[in-house]
């Protein structure tokens, strides 16, 4: 991953991992979308469903809100990442 050589901490190293499940999350219900429901995947869509996966998982690992709001995360995640 691009942002992997920029996560060294303990802390960011959990982040990472837990956006690679949200990668991997998001793969496997957009295949099953392709394949049970004949739906097209669409790169965006899969992004941002990534991007969400990833807040709320963070969020519940916090039990609370972080950086500067969701609105933040959704369009700068690296720039979140950095700050932890």
């Amino acid at each position: 991953m691009a942002f992997g050589k920029l996560i060294k901490g303990k802390k960011q190293k959990r982040v990472k991992h837990l956006i690679w499940m949200a990668v991997i999350w998001n793969i496997w219900l957009t295949r099953n979308k392709v394949i049970f429901k004949e739906e097209a995947a669409a790169i965006p869509v899969m992004i941002s469903g990534i991007k969400d996966c990833a807040w709320a998982w963070f969020m519940a690992r916090q039990g609370r809100t972080c950086w500067d709001g969701w609105s933040y995360w959704y369009n700068c995640p690296m720039g979140c990442l950095l700050s932890l």
